[in-house]
C-alpha cells in the first residue's frame, strides 16, 4: 500500500452491564490488563502505532491509562456508533487512504485479520470490507443480509431483524476497513430509523450498496476473534479465549 493506514478504536462507552460501570468499559482488566490494550498491540504488530482513540465516559481516565503516544477525539454525546466516529473527523482530514475501526471492547482480532482485510480490499477495489463471523446466540450482533446472488445488501441490528433474519448465522462482527475519503461523506448520510434512535455505524454497508461502490465480507477463521465484552458472560468468555489465542498481561 502506498499510503498508510490509520485506524479509528471507539471507547467512549459506560459499560452499564459490567461488574465495576463506574470503570469505562475498555479500561476493565481481561486476564489482569485492560482489554484495549490487546488491540492496540495488535495494531502495532502490522504497523498501526498510533490510532484515534474515541473517549468519552471519564475520558481522562482513558487517556491517563494509555498515555501520550495515541490521538484523542471527544465524544461529548453517546448518539451511536457512527456519532462516534464523527467525532476522528477533523484528526483524520489530511489522511487520504484507509482506515480500520474497530471497538475497544473486542479485544481478540488477530493480525492474520487485519491483514486479510487490507488483502482483500486492494485486490477488490471496494470501498468498505467488513469482518464477519458466526459468533452464536450469546452476543447479539448484526445479521449480514445477502440477496439471491450472495451479495452483501445491508447490515441489521439484532433488535431490528424479523424472524427470518434472526436465524441468520452470519453477523457482523464489528471491525470495517474503510476509504477514507468516502467514510464521511457517507456517515454523513446515516438516519436514525432504528429501535435505539441511534446513528448506526453498520449502516454504511447499505449505502455503499446503494452508491454501488461494493462491499466484501472477510471471515474469521475462529468466531472467538469476535467476541465482545458487555457482561459478566462475556467477560467470562474473553478470559477463557485467552489461552486460546496464547495472550497474556505482556502481549
Amino acid at each position: 500500500m502506498d499510503k498508510p493506514i490509520r485506524a479509528v478504536i471507539l471507547a467512549a462507552g459506560k459499560g452499564l452491564r459490567m461488574p465495576d460501570y463506574d470503570l469505562p468499559k475498555v479500561l476493565y482488566p481481561i486476564g489482569g490488563r485492560p482489554m484495549i490494550k490487546y488491540l492496540l498491540k495488535t495494531f502495532e504488530k502490522i504497523g498501526i502505532f498510533s490510532p484515534i482513540i474515541v473517549v468519552g465516559y471519564k475520558k481522562e481516565l482513558v487517556m491517563k491509562e494509555l498515555g501520550k503516544d495515541y490521538e484523542y477525539a471527544v465524544q461529548d454525546e453517546q448518539l451511536g456508533t457512527a456519532h462516534a466516529v464523527l467525532s476522528a473527523k477533523d484528526a483524520l482530514a489530511s489522511h487520504s487512504g484507509l482506515t480500520f475501526i474497530a471497538y475497544g471492547d473486542m479485544p481478540f482480532w488477530s493480525t492474520k485479520t487485519l491483514e486479510g482485510m487490507i488483502e482483500l480490499k486492494t485486490q477488490t477495489g471496494v470501498v468498505l470490507v467488513i469482518a464477519s463471523a458466526e459468533v452464536g446466540p450469546d452476543y447479539a450482533y448484526g445479521r449480514i443480509i445477502r440477496d439471491k446472488d450472495k451479495r452483501v445488501m445491508e447490515v441489521v441490528e439484532e433488535k431490528d431483524c424479523t424472524k427470518e433474519q434472526l436465524k441468520i448465522k452470519e453477523t457482523n462482527g464489528g471491525l470495517y476497513l474503510v476509504d477514507n475519503t468516502w467514510l464521511f461523506e457517507a456517515l454523513q448520510k446515516i438516519g436514525t430509523q432504528n429501535a435505539k434512535n441511534e446513528y448506526y455505524l453498520p449502516d454504511l454497508v447499505a449505502i455503499a450498496v446503494s452508491e454501488e461502490r461494493g462491499v466484501e465480507t472477510y471471515k474469521v477463521e475462529n468466531p472467538k476473534e469476535a467476541i465482545g465484552v458487555n457482561d459478566e458472560k462475556n467477560i467470562k468468555a474473553a478470559e477463557d479465549a485467552l489461552a486460546e489465542f496464547g495472550l497474556n498481561s505482556n502481549d
